[in-house]
């Protein structure tokens, strides 16, 4: 599975690569007027992406948007110590707070930077190689986002960002594979269901499904949270008091 990930990982940076002239720009101006449309980016207060190397498209035009609308920006970096993770930033400016990091990217200046958790995210774009039917994403293979977007209690909105033709049926997903919200791709916003990936059209109905998203996530914490006396989540009885099952 790894050699078959890694081959389609190569084949999907050549299609990228091959890509005309101008193609990049063109994509990025239509992703970032179609994110900059959806109420769930106007309501939230802070946003997560990458900075782009190579082939992929540009995310400065996405991240100069959000600090002109007055978002707090957090960037990645990747630690220095071992197990490497991403440690998140927030990131005041783009033209100064940024410095080399792995593979060239530019990533955040730790001495610059305050520290951010991603639990202060509210809205995540999360780059992708490749996306299947069912919002799994093809990364670089470090695991990197999965495992940062899989500690997040709760999890903020993940957005992954994809030319069309990065669509396939499956990515052959594995269990430690996190499935993005939402997908968006020059061809419109789609959501992710049980049915697959949908396109939707009217930006009132991404606000209702990430509402109801958003509030599911949250309750499934407070039912992780709260004590309790059964396996089938019922509350512990208070003190003085008798539960269901006293006679």
């Amino acid at each position: 599975m790894n050699e078959a990930k890694a081959r389609l990982r190569k084949e999907m940076i050549a299609m990228r690569d091959a890509l005309p002239v101008g193609a990049q720009d063109r994509f990025a101006q239509a992703v970032v007027e179609k994110l900059a449309a959806l109420p769930q980016y106007r309501a939230a207060r802070s946003v997560l992406a990458t900075m782009s190397i190579g082939s992929e498209w540009s995310t400065r035009a996405f991240l100069d948007r959000a600090h002109a609308d007055g978002k707090a920006i957090m960037l990645p970096r990747i630690t220095d110590v071992k197990p490497k993770r991403l440690q998140l930033h927030r990131v005041g400016d783009l033209a100064t707070d940024l410095r080399p990091g792995v593979w060239d990217i530019p990533e955040p200046d730790p001495a610059r930077c305050p520290e951010a958790a991603i639990s202060d995210v509210e809205f995540a774009l999360v780059p992708a190689l490749a996306i299947d039917s069912e919002g799994y994403r093809l990364g670089y293979g470090a695991g990197y986002f999965d495992r940062t977007l899989a500690a997040a209690v709760p999890r903020p909105l993940a957005i992954a960002v994809g030319f069309e033709l990065s669509r396939m049926p499956t990515i052959h997903p594995q269990p430690h594979d996190v499935p993005m919200d939402f997908v968006v791709t020059e061809a419109g916003v789609h959501r992710v269901g049980t049915d697959g990936l949908v396109r939707v059209s009217d930006p009132r109905e991404a606000l209702g499904l990430a509402e109801d998203l958003l509030r599911r996530r949250a309750e499934a914490v407070v039912r992780r949270d709260a004590p309790t006396a059964r396996v089938d989540d019922r509350p512990v009885a208070g003190p003085g008091s008798r539960s269901d099952g006293d006679a």
